[in-house]
């Protein structure tokens, strides 16, 4: 029996997985949760990688809405005037604008000791190896592709490992290598499903192995959901000696723009490809709601966990969630018409 690969994907930004929790607990409460167990994979980058590793253990999203109001503000310490200057210096001369102390224990809360070999997905986390200085996805070790598990540990280090981001975090060591934020090339990781999917799991030559050796994939869908990317576009001054090149003008949309970038090129890319693929393919992007006043986009950074900012993300979240409970629901009702079909285990 042929059967659709679903993928769930989603983006990286910070403390703004607020919203991509948010949005994902209303889908649960729609379609009956946990969501996990209606996609066959989940992609993750830095915070959409630990919603990811999360889901895959069938933690429900309205407890990582918790996680994320309760753990955000110890993660991101909101800084006065006098602190915020010290973590720009951080950034310029030290490990991080932020320890990973709070973000680490926050994650070992989550996700304690779960190997990525529990994981009840298939999984794709992307980071980058500093070492090697190549590009690195923590998966579930599937047969399909001989990997074995020792190769991905544990999902506590594939989560520090995916979220290290540059200038903000420490980098992460583990396993005789540093990572760094898989955001610097996967933001939005929908690409990396696709490939994923496309070179062992769906077309008619695909042989699954043991536990799926009656399963058959001949098309695939992907449900991609934004993180609130910032709008980054420059006032215009007038003249090029106006324009603002030094670090210190950059600070903190020097990161957060190659982010954004790569989201929005992957998500063109993704529909470009699947439009010309031998595999047919469906893809649909939740994104940021168009009405966002100046005020709340004041308020939306990757790490500003203030308290109008929580607020913020949750409201917005809110508004997604709901238009795709009601308006929006029959544009993502097959992804949830029945159970995912690939066993890990």
């Amino acid at each position: 029996m042929s059967n659709t690969f679903k993928i769930l994907s989603l983006d990286g930004g910070g403390i703004k997985g607020l919203y991509t929790a948010k949005v994902l607990s209303h889908l649960e409460e729609v379609f009956g949760g946990p969501i996990g167990d209606y996609f066959d994979m989940i992609c993750g980058t830095s915070t959409g990688g630990l919603i990811a590793l999360a889901l895959s253990q069938r933690i429900p999203a309205s407890q990582l809405v918790t996680f994320y109001k309760e753990q955000g503000p110890k993660i991101f310490p909101v800084n006065k005037v006098l602190n915020e200057k010290k973590g720009l210096l951080r950034q310029i001369f030290g490990k991080g604008k932020y320890t990973n102390t709070a973000l680490a224990s926050a994650i070992m809360g989550v996700l304690g000791d779960a190997q990525m070999s529990d994981a009840q997905n298939l999984l794709c986390i992307p980071s980058f190896n500093l070492t090697s200085g190549r590009p690195r996805v923590f998966k579930f070790p599937h047969p399909e592709g001989n990997n074995y598990a020792d190769k991905y540990g544990s999902m506590y280090d594939a989560a520090l490992a995916t979220s290290a981001a540059p200038t903000y975090f420490p980098v992460k060591y583990t396993n005789g290598a540093y990572y760094a934020d898989g955001g610097v090339w996967a933001n939005n990781p929908t690409l990396c499903g696709i490939m994923e999917a496309l070179e062992y799991f769906v077309g008619p030559e695909k042989v699954l192995k043991h536990p799926n050796l009656s399963v058959r994939f001949d098309s695939y869908s992907v449900l991609s959901i934004a993180c609130l990317p910032q709008q980054n576009g420059w006032a215009h001054q007038g003249t090029e000696e106006d324009l603002p090149l030094s670090f210190i003008d950059w600070k903190d949309r020097l990161f957060e723009t190659s982010l954004d970038g790569q989201s929005h090129f992957a998500d063109n890319f993704a529909q470009k490809l699947i439009q010309h693929t031998k595999a047919h393919g469906t893809y649909h992007r939740i994104g940021s709601p168009t009405n966002i006043s100046p005020a709340q986009q004041a308020l939306i950074k990757l790490d500003n966990s203030s308290a109008r900012s929580i607020q913020t993300l949750e409201h917005l979240g809110n508004m997604v969630g709901d238009d795709y409970r009601t308006r929006n629901k029959t544009i993502i009702d097959h992804f949830f018409a029945q159970k995912k079909k690939y066993r890990t285990h």
